[in-house]
């Protein structure tokens, strides 16, 4: 992929609504070309319920995975952060809603919580799923430490990743 660092497009994509539900019309062969990356594979995940948190996930090489990220419904607090710092990492955050992409190299593992009920988000990865190259680091203390006073529902998966020291830039 062309980017460095993590990069959001707001409202990139059209969605027409109506009593039915939506419809989102995104054009990912401009997209592909505009990052220069191939997707070749594609994940959708629904969080019913407002404070869910999702990750910190990524592949390690030689299956490590670019990703779109594309909110088709709801509200995220979208966190990203180096996998190669290997004491103390900064987080970055960014807020995003329906219409909303952001890209992360593979070098960034991702994770995100919702703040509506009802998130669809979808993932173009550039690389399929591999178990043996699956990893994360666990973020129940930096979500504890970020969000006090919230009750956040975390995987059982997800809070057996491994620990590492994160901190929000």
């Amino acid at each position: 992929m062309k980017l460095k660092k993590p990069k959001v497009f707001n409202k990139y994509f059209n969605s027409f609504p109506d009593t039915r539900g939506f419809l989102s019309a995104l054009d990912s062969e401009n997209l592909e070309k505009k990052l220069q990356v191939k997707f070749k594979y594609q994940l959708v995940s629904l969080s019913k319920k407002k404070s869910t948190f999702r990750g910190f996930h990524y592949q390690k090489q030689p299956e490590a995975q670019n990703k779109i990220v594309i909110v088709h419904s709801g509200k995220i607090l979208d966190f990203v952060v180096q996998i190669d710092s290997p004491f103390n990492s900064q987080v970055k955050s960014f807020e995003l809603s329906a219409g909303d992409v952001i890209a992360i190299p593979h070098d960034y593992a991702h994770g995100f919580l919702s703040l509506t009920n009802d998130v669809i988000i979808q993932y173009l990865l550039d690389k399929k799923f591999s178990a043996k190259s699956y990893s994360g680091f666990n973020a129940n203390s930096f979500i504890k430490k970020r969000f006090p006073s919230r009750k956040i529902n975390i995987s059982n998966k997800d809070k057996n990743l491994k620990d590492k020291i994160l901190t929000e830039v």
